[in-house]
């Protein structure tokens, strides 16, 4: 299964609708969708919102979600941290899920987009909290490896596993008001009890595309980190801490 296939795989178990209604979407806006993946998320903000503008930096992505979404959405192929705010329309919301963790130094990358706002432009911003730590029972020599891989790859850039409890304090940092944060249940990320077969189907799948942690790890370790992790999520005492946040800002008048 490729990661466009993966990606339309995963949509079945987000929470996107009951999220989408917390949001002052309405007739007559332009909303944008950062990080769109194949455009799930983009369809249903199509059914609220007048206009839609996608972007992606992933090609493949863009080209499905070119063919699922209705016409009011526009998609484009962009670096997410070099958008350029003269050739996007002045939106009046802003809508990114499980972009934000890409980016470690979030704020200058949020900075940015935010430009793109209409004063009192509202933000929804949807990211993973805990992503490998938060699954119990775990060996703890298994979670101290997680933590201390997690800890080495966000030092160095790259993927920010804990990017959801940072989020609201993204937000005050670059001058936002009215943050709120809500969490939510997913099937996939979140749940409790033993993983139903497409779930621990679906999390095998995940950790044979992280050629970084088996490289970080050495082949056998990585083996061994992988099985724990999936004995543990097959377990009946299984239980969730990981959470999928939602902040919800507005851009000052």
């Amino acid at each position: 299964m490729n990661l466009l296939a993966e990606y339309e795989a995963q949509d079945q178990w987000r929470d996107w609708d009951a999220m989408l209604k917390r949001l002052p979407i309405a007739r007559g806006q332009t909303v944008l969708d950062l990080g769109c993946g194949p455009g799930s998320v983009s369809a249903r903000l199509a059914a609220r919102a007048t206009n839609v503008v996608g972007i992606d930096h992933n090609a493949e992505f863009i080209s499905a979600a070119r063919q699922r979404c209705p016409k009011n959405c526009v998609f484009l192929q962009a670096d997410l941290r070099t958008l350029d705010a003269r050739v996007i329309p002045r939106a009046d919301g802003l809508w990114s899920s499980f972009a934000a963790a890409y980016f470690p130094d979030f704020s200058p990358v949020l900075k940015h987009w935010i430009s793109c706002l209409s004063p009192r432009g509202w933000v929804a911003l949807v990211e993973i909290d805990d992503l490998w730590r938060g699954h119990h029972p775990l060996p703890e020599d298994i979670r101290a490896a997680l933590e201390e891989f997690e800890e080495r790859v966000r030092s160095q850039g790259g993927y920010d596993s804990c990017m959801g409890r940072r989020l609201a304090a993204v937000c005050r940092d670059i001058g936002l008001t009215a943050i709120s944060e809500s969490r939510w249940n997913d099937a996939e990320l979140t749940f409790n009890g033993p993983a139903p077969a497409e779930v621990l189907a679906a999390w095998r799948r995940r950790f044979a595309r992280l050629p970084v942690m088996k490289a970080y790890f050495g082949a056998e370790r990585f083996d061994q980190i992988a099985g724990a992790f999936l004995e543990s999520i097959s377990r009946p005492d299984h239980r969730s801490t990981t959470a999928v946040v939602m902040v919800q800002a507005e851009r000052p008048s």
